[in-house]
């Protein structure tokens, strides 16, 4: 792989160049393919925990606004 990278960095300026970033990455955030590669996953499940808080917030306050009724309506 070596050689054929050698070649292709020979004949092409802008191959050593992506090597060059790719490896800079890699080296600077190892987890950086993993993260790029597993965004949609990533997103989905923030939105998912989003959603469940958003869910329990109105879920507590819909029990508050009952509960405050039934004291006006002295229930």
């Amino acid at each position: 792989m070596k050689d054929y990278l050698d070649v292709q960095e020979a004949k092409n300026v802008y191959v050593k160049l992506l090597v060059k970033v790719a490896v800079e990455m890699e080296a600077k955030c190892p987890n950086y393919p993993a993260v790029i590669f597993g965004l949609d996953n990533g997103r989905k499940n923030a939105l998912d925990i989003m959603t469940d808080g958003l869910k329990e917030a109105i879920r507590k306050q819909n029990v508050a606004n009952v509960m405050t009724r039934k004291k006006e309506l002295r229930l």
